[in-house]
């Protein structure tokens, strides 16, 4: 999650709010106790293009 905050440039308490709120833009799962990005939809919305 730390990870993908800063690749969007925001804060984790901005990114936990965005989730909690249902407007964060890339996909989210639940990892035991912890939130998990997907890679995949991070990479969507960053525009990246991975071969």
């Amino acid at each position: 999650m730390s990870t993908a905050a800063r690749a969007l440039m925001i804060g984790k308490d901005k990114a936990y709010a965005l989730i909690k709120a249902g407007t964060f833009p890339a996909k989210t799962f639940p990892a035991g106790d912890t939130l998990r990005v997907s890679t995949a939809s991070l990479h969507r919305v960053l525009d990246i293009t991975v071969e």
